[in-house]
């Protein structure tokens, strides 16, 4: 008997499991409609709440550069679409529980209600994923060298193709590029960067380039590359900077940093912490200097490349071409202008700066005086009469001024446009005419384009945002040769460094 009992109860039990349990459950949605609907209300606001402050992070981190995180956008745009979700759930509501029919209203109420409990359920675990701290990062730009300047030709690619070999080798870590003054090293530097990040060499995921100079400061070293690889300093020592440098490139599979104008053995690769491990065979360093010797007994590259003059064709076509194939095509102008190239030793930064103290010129005079100027010149000083051809050409004082400025400041430097105008107006008052701030950037910004129509400054490396629209640059010799001009003619002292200026003081 109590074993019938037994197995009724059990019976009993599961009957209501299976009835009264659901039962129940579906009943709540309708006793409890306003708590669901009101719930569903305060979740939804409390979720926009939030989306707001996210919103107002990810805003100011765009404005810094930053891209947001796929999740976080992804979370923003569900939090929209599940808001109107509700919000279509609650104007509905409010219309059909409006009508009092007994058994439709029962329904509705039921419903609704469960819809209301459902997406509260979704706007929780939303909420669950909205985050304040991590939600952007700053995006790794894609490296482009611009290389306007280069010049295509046969001896050009040749050697091109040479540094490509060594490049694809695996044996091969570091290579070097050698030659006199204005040969064209760090033109070629950046067109084989610009080649081997293409689609056609492919063969780095990205690259930097840094200029080294006569005094290397290894804290502009450092960060220039910590900045492409996305490291962040924070005040560190240069050993501990080194350390931080080159544990982070052990991350990287297909590298290349290229080390520009190196002059002695003073850059010590591990001091920096330029280091790359036996296995990352697809990274490497490419170096250029004036000197074979610095390149293959200080440096120690495994291949050393010279960067030879132009052939007679190469360097006659490149002249023609700036000054006008029109004007040198004529027989007189262009027995003159053969004697030029000739003169100029093939140099290409000798060419250039010739060629356009003759731009568009069609007075013969004019060439011969640019001729004997040349030809008066010894071997090595060839190349600093060839950039005072072109000083001398420049059409406004206020243009020579700007360039004697751009020569003060130190080699390689980048030059913001915004400094030159300041320093012109503070220092040399060259503005006297402009009537607001405006004006004078306009004045700067005309002068610069005329010193870079002359070759005499270049365009500035690019910035953290990827714009080098807003600084100049100075190649070295061109910055020799103006510091010159400036000790010639204007009366100015500059130096070097401290033990400069105590020779000066000692003969005053």
């Amino acid at each position: 008997m109590e074993f019938l009992i037994a197995c009724g109860t059990s019976i009993t039990g599961k009957i209501a499991e299976y009835t009264v349990a659901p039962v129940g459950c579906h009943l709540d949605y309708i006793f409890h409609y306003r708590r669901n609907v009101h719930n569903l209300k305060t979740e939804t606001e409390d979720m926009n709440v939030k989306k707001k402050i996210v919103e107002d992070l990810a805003d100011e981190a765009k404005r810094r550069g930053e891209n947001i995180q796929d999740d976080i956008e992804d979370c923003l745009t569900k939090v929209v679409e599940i808001t109107q979700d509700a919000q279509n759930l609650i104007d509905n509501t409010n219309i059909k529980c409006g009508l009092r029919g007994c058994f439709s209203y029962l329904v509705a109420r039921y419903r609704f209600s469960k819809r209301a409990k459902e997406i509260s359920e979704s706007v929780v675990e939303i909420k669950g994923k909205i985050r304040f701290d991590n939600i952007s990062f700053r995006p790794k730009l894609k490296n482009i060298f611009e290389n306007k300047d280069y010049l295509n030709s046969a001896t050009r690619e040749k050697f091109v193709d040479g540094i490509r070999k060594a490049l694809e080798d695996s044996n091969i870590r570091m290579i070097g590029i050698h030659g006199m003054p204005g040969a064209g090293k760090t033109t070629l530097a950046k067109e084989i960067a610009r080649k081997a990040l293409s689609n056609d060499w492919n063969l780095f995921d990205d690259a930097v380039i840094v200029t080294v100079s006569e005094t290397p400061i290894f804290e502009t070293i450092q960060q220039q590359i910590a900045d492409r690889l996305g490291l962040k300093f924070d005040g560190e020592m240069i050993s501990e900077r080194a350390l931080r440098l080159r544990n982070r490139m052990k991350n990287e599979k297909r590298f290349l940093i290229i080390l520009d104008d190196i002059w002695n053995d003073k850059l010590k690769l591990e001091d920096v912490g330029i280091v790359f491990e036996s296995d990352q065979k697809g990274c490497k360093i490419l170096m250029t200097s004036r000197f074979e010797t610095v390149l293959g007994n200080d440096m120690g590259v495994d291949k050393n490349f010279k960067v030879d003059i132009l052939s007679e064709d190469e360097a006659r076509n490149w002249f023609g071409s700036i000054v006008g194939d029109q004007i040198v095509t004529s027989p007189a102008f262009q027995k003159y202008g053969n004697k030029i190239v000739q003169k100029c030793g093939r140099l290409p930064l000798c060419i250039v700066t010739a060629a356009h103290s003759l731009k568009n010129c069609d007075k013969l005079p004019l060439w011969k005086i640019a001729w004997r100027r040349l030809k008066r010149s010894k071997h090595d000083e060839v190349v600093h009469t060839a950039i005072k051809l072109c000083y001398d050409k420049l059409r406004s004082d206020e243009a020579k001024q700007l360039l004697m400025l751009c020569s003060l400041h130190e080699e390689d430097a980048n030059i913001k446009m915004e400094n030159l105008m300041r320093y012109c107006k503070g220092q040399i008052n060259m503005f006297e005419d402009a009537q607001s701030l405006q004006e004078a950037r306009d004045v700067v910004y005309c002068l610069v384009e005329e010193l870079k129509d002359c070759c005499l400054l270049l365009d500035g490396d690019d910035s953290d945002d990827g714009d080098d629209s807003d600084t100049v640059k100075m190649h070295d010799v061109v910055r020799d040769v103006a510091i010159s001009i400036a000790k010639e003619s204007r009366g100015m002292h500059c130096f070097g460094d401290g033990s400069e200026v105590e020779k000066f003081l000692e003969k005053i």
